[in-house]
C-alpha cells in the first residue's frame, strides 16, 4: 500500500502547486497543477540530501509548517500541507527513517528533529544504545560523556 497526502509543493522558484503526494518504494511522486497547468515528477529518495523542517517565515508556503527537501541535484522543495498540518512531522518521520540505519542517504545531524530521534530510538532500541554516548568515570551527576 502507497501512503499519499494533500499537498502544495514548490520547487526552487517555481510557481506552487496543489496536488497529492505519493510515498512509493524508490521516492517521492508529486502530481498536481497551479494555474499554468499540470505536472508529475518523482524523486527518488537517494536524490535527498537533507530533511527539514522549515522554522523562518521566509521558507514556509503561505505561512503555513512548511517541510524542506535539499536535494543532490535541482533545488530545493518545500512541501506544505492543504488540510492536515501534522502530516509535515509525520512525512519528516517517514523520509527520516528511510535512511537512518542504510549507511547513506541523509546526513542523521541534519534530518533528526527532536521528534525523529524519539521515533528512531523507539525503532531501534539495540542499535541506540550500542552508539549512545555513556558516563565517563566518576561522572555521577552528569558530567561529560564519552562513547566507548
Amino acid at each position: 500500500m502507497q501512503v499519499s497526502y494533500a499537498i502544495t509543493w514548490q520547487e526552487a522558484e517555481a510557481d506552487p502547486r496543489s496536488g497529492r503526494l505519493e510515498l512509493k518504494p524508490r521516492g517521492l511522486a508529486f502530481e498536481g497543477s497551479n494555474g499554468n497547468g499540470s505536472a508529475a515528477e518523482e524523486v527518488p529518495y537517494d536524490d535527498l540530501s537533507a530533511v527539514r523542517i522549515a522554522r523562518a517565515s521566509g521558507d514556509r508556503l503561505s505561512g503555513r509548517p512548511t517541510l524542506v527537501l535539499e536535494r543532490r541535484t535541482g533545488g530545493r522543495i518545500r512541501i506544505a500541507s492543504v488540510a492536515q498540518p501534522g502530516i509535515i512531522s509525520e512525512l519528516a518521520e517517514h523520509l527520516a527513517a528511510l535512511h537512518l540505519g542504510e549507511g547513506g542517504g541523509l546526513e542523521r545531524a541534519r534530518c533528526r528533529p527532536a521528534q525523529d530521534v524519539y521515533s528512531w530510538v523507539r525503532a531501534r532500541p539495540t542499535e541506540y544504545m550500542s552508539s549512545a554516548p555513556t558516563p565517563g568515570p566518576g561522572d555521577s551527576e552528569g558530567g561529560e560523556l564519552y562513547a566507548p
